[in-house]
């Protein structure tokens, strides 16, 4: 058997897998509903008030990454799905990707991914500077937040090239599935999915840290102006958001990038109808484009909901101040 036929029944055996089918069909509902639910999220970040505009401009990169990421992965299974179910087999080989074509596909799907991991990566730092320059915080414009999405798209640059770097572009050689990873750049996508979990548990551990230094610091009996009040206000009510919004996206990226890890040292042992259905099935990132405004408005409402409890137990307690005011002012009127 040649080359050529090896690879022709290779992609064969994939295209007539029919679990595979039903995960590509999974995968375009979930990138359609993803990149749908993008814009009325976008709609809530821009209109709450008390989130600095830098940590909205990061937010609007990480959601792009998001995006791209769906929005690729819909034109790619988009056309997987009517080569294996609207063409006949006698002619579907005719369909058998280059590695070009497989690159180009491939490309904005898994930078969209990396702007997804560095974008959150930058939220954090432009939170890290907001905790610790909160006394003038306020102040600043939106220069840290447009350097800040400019380096994770630098970031993300540079892991696209240490992954593909050598990519063979004359060769012009037919893959039956196409993938990021290869035999030529498995550990190089190795080590760049290491960096992209360490980001990811990163997150999760500061975060929750910045928000008990904020809460702290406006616990403090330390006299501060009412523009550092106003700043740790904003900070504590961002951290609120911004901690289940890295949970869930530590848990969903780090799920993929464990499993394509696995997918990467396993793929010798794995018959070739089932590694590309595998690959397919632990990619969240689409189910993650689902959830993740549900969690975001969940939390935004719990958030309101607290603030508004506080609201009226303040005022009540104010209420029943100026009862006993009054009642000891009508005490001290009598005994006069």
């Amino acid at each position: 058997m040649t080359e050529v036929d090896y690879v022709c029944d290779h992609f064969l055996n994939i295209s007539n897998n029919r679990y595979f089918h039903v995960v590509l069909i999974s995968q375009i509902v979930l990138c359609a509903v993803g990149i749908g639910l993008q814009i009325p999220l976008s709609l809530v970040v821009k209109r709450t008030p008390n989130i600095h505009n830098n940590t909205k401009i990061l937010l609007a990169y990480h959601q792009i990454g998001v995006v791209l990421h769906c929005a690729a992965k819909l034109a790619l299974h988009s056309n997987d799905v009517y080569i294996y179910l609207f063409t006949s087999p006698e002619t579907r080989c005719d369909y058998v990707p280059t590695n070009v074509r497989c690159f180009a596909y491939r490309l904005p799907i898994t930078f969209g991914m990396q702007i997804t991991v560095f974008a959150s990566a930058a939220v954090l730092v432009e939170r890290l500077v907001a905790t610790k320059r909160s006394k003038v915080y306020e102040r600043y414009g939106t220069a840290l937040g447009n350097s800040l999405g400019v380096a994770a798209l630098i970031l993300s640059i540079l892991m696209m090239v240490i992954m593909s770097y050598d990519e063979d572009f004359k060769s012009n050689y037919r893959r039956p599935y196409c993938t990021t990873s290869d035999d030529n750049n498995k550990c190089r996508v190795i080590g760049v999915l290491s960096v992209n979990l360490g980001v990811e548990l990163m997150n999760v551990l500061i975060f929750p840290i910045l928000f008990c230094i904020n809460k702290n610091l406006r616990k403090s009996g330390v006299q501060k102006s009412l523009s550092t009040n106003y700043q740790l206000s904003e900070n504590i009510r961002s951290m609120t958001v911004l901690t289940p919004f890295a949970i869930t996206q530590m848990i969903f990226v780090s799920f993929y990038i464990i499993a394509v890890f696995f997918y990467t040292t396993l793929t010798s042992s794995l018959s070739p109808e089932f590694y590309p259905a595998y690959l397919e099935s632990v990619s969240l990132i689409p189910v993650y484009a689902v959830i993740l405004p549900v969690v975001v408005w969940f939390m935004n409402r719990r958030f309101k909901e607290k603030t508004m409890n506080r609201l009226n137990e303040g005022m009540k307690k104010q209420d029943m101040d100026d009862y006993f005011k009054a009642l000891q002012s009508n005490w001290q009127t009598k005994n006069i």
